[in-house]
């Protein structure tokens, strides 16, 4: 039997914890915008922070999902600014998002 030890501080980690489905900010968005808060955390770098532009977001997060146009992207975004769940901010020039509470939930945070 082989016995491996994975590292988590190689690569990259995402834990996302099964009470994340009662939360009361996760369960006032709707399900376009909820759809996009997971796949932000499959983008983001390991602090919570990605892009913000719409289009970039739609690039990496949602490529294939026909119904995720740029303007439905900024409509979601705002959503999750509106409870809580996300932050933007303005570096250099870009919007970027922060997910809040993101390093805290993570194996190396």
């Amino acid at each position: 039997m082989s016995t491996s030890v994975i590292d988590m501080k190689r690569g990259v980690y995402r834990r996302i914890y099964s009470g994340a489905t009662h939360g009361g900010r996760i369960n006032q968005v709707g399900d376009g915008a909820e759809r996009l808060f997971w796949r932000l955390h499959m983008i983001c770098d390991d602090f919570g922070n990605c892009r913000a532009d719409p289009v970039i977001t739609k690039a990496s997060a949602m490529p294939l999902v026909a119904r995720a146009t740029p303007k439905r992207i900024q409509a979601w975004l705002d959503e999750l600014v509106a409870v809580g769940l996300i932050l933007t901010y303005d570096a250099g020039g870009d919007a970027y998002v922060h997910i809040d509470g993101f390093e805290d939930s993570q194996p190396t945070g």
